[in-house]
């Protein structure tokens, strides 16, 4: 999921956790494929019908991939830091061709 050029497209919720945490720069980090950021439960139900392969994030899995991927090795005890209630980290992957597939990160 993660690596240049972001097409990330996120609601207020998301980027104000992020921004509180310090971890708003992480956003760039994503590359071409379509990143929704996430804390909106309906969000993956709007999502489903896309036609176009997209990955659905939440705050939490977003910041984990981050850390996972070396580009901030701090990133989830700075999201956690912040007082926010967070869904827990899912990611769901919408594929063009057979729908989203659910999972959930360690």
């Amino acid at each position: 999921m993660l690596d240049r050029a972001p097409i990330v497209i996120a609601d207020a919720g998301p980027l104000i956790r992020l921004a509180a945490a310090g971890l708003l720069d992480a956003m760039r980090l994503t590359n071409r494929k379509i990143v929704i950021v996430y804390e909106d439960g309906a969000v993956p139900n709007l999502i489903a019908a896309a036609t176009v392969p997209m990955t659905l994030v939440t705050t939490r899995a977003f910041v984990r991939e981050i850390e996972e991927r070396g580009y901030n090795l701090d990133a989830v005890q700075a999201l956690e830091a912040v007082p926010y209630n967070l869904k827990p980290a899912i990611r769901t992957v919408i594929d063009a061709n057979s729908g989203p597939s659910e999972s959930f990160p360690r």
